[in-house]
């Protein structure tokens, strides 16, 4: 089933959008399907995959930089169908390929739009010590000459920063930004003294942090292989789609 921005009535998608697509099946089927991404290599070469602790979930990204998001569910799980199909199927879907009426039936219902996600007092302040905590080790790794941890901090302090705006922006504009667009500019625009540059720049240091990635990579590990060519062809393309 067709889930997410392409599986809404009149989705529109272009070169940039990837596949948000949810598979239910029968419970002992499932091992064929996930972990294993066997079954995906006729669709094209695999470059890279994560598959989240949280869910059993395959994202993929072939050599072309096609993008499938795939979401399993066991058909045992269709009678909790309440508690996990909002946040999959709220925003419309679509059945790509199914032989089984109660499936459908199942899947086919309205389901209510989920709440953004907020903490609570306790988990807030959780988050916010953390960040000033390490913000004071930071400053004494300067201090003690220990650049490379400050900067492994300084990046993870940036990090938490654009937490908090995605939190801001979730709330002020719900869940469902619209996502071939992105969202939350002005926030960005409130991290120019953080970084200076938020497109060009951007692009810049994931291409040296790949390149940088690989030749690291290829030192640490006899066997590696090259792996950042798909990854500069389409920074090559984002920036002709930026330029227009």
């Amino acid at each position: 089933m067709l889930v997410g921005s392409a599986g809404q009535p009149g989705g529109l998608t272009d070169a940039w959008s990837d596949l948000d697509v949810l598979i239910v099946i029968e419970d002992g089927a499932l091992k064929r399907y996930y972990p294993s991404i066997e079954w995906l290599r006729p669709m094209g070469t695999v470059w890279a995959l994560e598959q989240p602790l949280s869910g059993v979930a395959t994202r993929v990204r072939f050599a072309d930089f096609r993008r499938l998001d795939l979401v399993f569910r066991r058909r045992s799980e269709l009678s909790d169908v309440a508690a996990w199909g909002a946040s999959l199927l709220w925003s419309g879907h679509r059945a790509i390929f199914s032989r089984s009426m109660d499936l459908d039936a199942a899947l086919a219902q309205t389901f209510a739009r989920p709440a953004p996600p907020s903490y609570d007092a306790a988990s807030f302040y959780q988050l916010v010590n953390a960040f000033w905590f390490a913000a004071g080790v930071a400053v004494y790794k300067v201090v003690r000459g220990d650049l490379l941890i400050a900067l492994h901090l300084a990046l993870e302090l940036e990090q938490q920063c654009l937490v908090l705006c995605m939190l801001l922006r979730d709330r002020e504009e719900g869940i469902d930004p619209p996502s071939r667009w992105g969202g939350g500019a002005a926030y960005i625009e409130r991290l120019q003294g953080v970084h200076h540059e938020h497109t060009a720049g951007i692009l810049m240091m994931i291409e040296a942090c790949a390149i940088l990635y690989d030749a690291l990579a290829a030192q640490y590990g006899d066997s590696y292989a090259e792996h950042r060519d798909p990854l500069l062809r389409n920074i090559a393309a984002a920036r002709v789609t930026l330029s227009g």
